[in-house]
């Protein structure tokens, strides 16, 4: 009993405020336990687009913290349990690493924690309503970057212009004295440009040089600017430290995103017009003679090759160490992502243009206007669809769904992953889709047409 007690003293003592501050420590922590705890549960409850793990990252540091503290509090409590009676308060030291932690805890929360707006996700399978449309003559077919609920769109005319992804609104327009040759990516500073500027032609040899930008996000402003030799094509890619892309001419670069400085440059030979991609430490790409490469991204050094018998365009997808892509020969390559060994390979009827992974399969658009469903195990067929016409954009999945762009018709369509079934249908206009790639912000959807960029958004059931 006298054990019990001293044990409920202690207790009483550590959430007394007239004893000690620890317990305005205590409280804080839970009230951003509590805090990060509901808003982790708002987005299990929202069917996410794309898993992202990196948003338990907050949850994880807060417990973490609040384990910190309790096991500061522990001798004090071991103290009171032996019936010494805790009249001293904790040293300045360790409400230093309280303060620190706890400091550390708000300012990583702050960072880490998406805003409301960036945690709605559309619902690809429900009814869509036109938010509103930026119209223009001068779209292309590269895909606009997104950050943060603004949509950067890059315009045939060399320009990029900045839109309030929430209503249209022009925020900023800049132009890079030529022509727009890559589509470009963004980070939580600056928007990275490729363009070309000179006097080009139709073949790989051209008169006109490339240049990569960093526009700042705030302002369209130039940030610094790096010539290259000849454009690049395909895409941008990016990741912490650099950005990456490639050419015509088979140079591959990777750019420091601060500076501008070229880190390093590998010459291939051969044209690409690939969207590269980053894994881990590997960089992924192929070009127009069928190699895919895996390249250490410190130094462009070669990890492995694998050879195809027909040009390689779109993109790669990488999923549980396999990397998937497809060929001009007419298959679909699944590789072992580290060694470049292959794992299986399966025939379509006509060229590859693009292929993704979902959790449940690789989705596969091809030119004979099927888009087949396949094992990621071993390459079997899970379904095929026929489609009014040729997929050239890399679709837009989610676990359950995904949304494709005709480049006939006057519709985007969804289509259910689990057996190929049409469950959804965008008017977008007549002939209107092109090869840029749907793009999601905000809880809105946005798609390239031919004569703008189109928003929508999920029907509500509200007035």
């Amino acid at each position: 009993m006298e054990r019990r007690a001293s044990y409920h003293r202690a207790i009483n003592y550590f959430f007394d405020y007239n004893h000690t501050p620890l317990p305005r420590a205590i409280k804080t922590a839970c009230l951003l336990l509590e805090h990060l705890s509901k808003s982790f549960s708002v987005r299990e409850s929202n069917k996410s687009t794309v898993t992202n793990w990196f948003s338990l990252l907050p949850f994880a540091f807060c417990l973490f913290t609040f384990a910190l503290i309790i096991m500061s509090l522990f001798p004090l409590l071991v103290r009171s349990l032996h019936g010494v009676r805790p009249g001293c308060r904790l040293g300045g030291g360790r409400n230093i690493v309280i303060t620190f932690l706890l400091l550390n805890l708000v300012f990583f929360t702050s960072l880490c924690m998406p805003s409301a707006r960036s945690e709605e996700r559309l619902a690809l399978s429900q009814p869509f309503m036109a938010k509103w449309q930026y119209e223009t003559e001068e779209t292309v077919d590269f895909t606009p970057a997104v950050r943060d609920g603004t949509i950067y769109v890059p315009f045939s005319s060399g320009q990029i212009v900045s839109l309030n992804g929430d209503d249209g609104e022009l925020i900023w327009k800049s132009e890079t004295g030529g022509h727009i040759s890559a589509s470009p990516v963004a980070d939580e500073k600056a928007l990275f440009v490729a363009s070309e500027s000179g006097k080009a032609n139709s073949g790989f040899r051209s008169q006109s040089k490339g240049v990569v930008r960093a526009l700042s996000l705030n302002s369209g402003l130039t940030m610094w600017e790096r010539i290259l030799p000849l454009p690049l094509r395909g895409a941008l890619t990016s990741d912490l430290r650099n950005v990456y892309g490639a050419g015509r001419d088979g140079r591959v670069y990777a750019i420091n995103k601060l500076t501008g400085d070229i880190l390093w440059t590998k010459h291939f030979g051969e044209p690409f017009e690939f969207r590269p991609v980053n894994n881990n430490d590997l960089l992924f790409l192929g070009n127009m003679k069928g190699d895919m490469y895996a390249l250490d991204k410190k130094t462009g050094a070669i990890n492995w090759r694998y050879r195809t018998r027909g040009a390689l365009r779109g993109s790669a997808s990488i999923f549980n160490s396999k990397v998937y892509f497809g060929s001009a020969d007419n298959h679909v390559y699944a590789l072992d992502a580290r060694r470049g060994q292959l794992l299986w390979r399966v025939r379509t009827g006509a060229e590859v243009q693009s292929v993704v992974h979902t959790p449940a399969g690789v989705l596969v658009a091809s030119l004979d206007n099927f888009v087949y469903f396949l094992s990621p195990d071993d390459g079997g067929r899970l379904w095929k669809r026929q489609l009014a016409g040729r997929i050239s954009a890399q679709p837009l999945v989610t676990a359950d769904e995904a949304l494709l762009t005709p480049l006939t018709g006057d519709a985007c369509i969804v289509l259910d992953l689990k057996d190929g079934k049409l469950l959804n249908k965008l008017t977008v206009g007549d002939d209107n889709n092109t090869s840029a790639s749907p793009v999601t912000a905000g809880g809105l959807l946005f798609i390239t047409t031919r004569r703008g960029l189109l928003a929508f958004a999920n029907q509500t059931s509200g007035p």
